[in-house]
């Protein structure tokens, strides 16, 4: 299961995630990221990893794909901490995370 909590304020649209983006639930984080983009307008996103306990292959493309587009990732428990620094790191040497058989919609660039 995931919940998505959406925080939207005049400078930051910030999306906390909790419990496990895996399975069918990356789908569903997938549509709520599109949908936020339409109000972002200029302002920071920042996706909070804090309460998320499990991230599979799909879900990390997802937050890959969330962070070439500008997305900041917060985490404070050192898997969701390393996690995030892999994602970095291949997209500073230009390594994709794409796959062709994604159980989410290519909806992001």
């Amino acid at each position: 299961m995931l919940r998505v909590t959406i925080h939207d304020t005049a400078v930051e649209l910030h999306l906390h995630l909790e419990g496990r983006l895996a399975g069918p639930w990356v789908r569903e984080a997938a549509l709520c990221w599109e949908t936020a983009q339409s109000t972002i307008a200029g302002r920071a996103v920042t996706v909070d990893l804090q309460d998320v306990e499990f991230v599979d292959a799909d879900g990390e493309q997802l937050l890959a794909a969330m962070h070439r587009q500008g997305v900041t990732l917060r985490a404070a428990c050192p898997m969701m901490a390393h996690l995030i620094e892999e994602i970095a790191t291949a997209e500073q040497e230009g390594v994709s995370h794409e796959k062709r058989d994604c159980q989410w919609p290519a909806m992001l660039p």
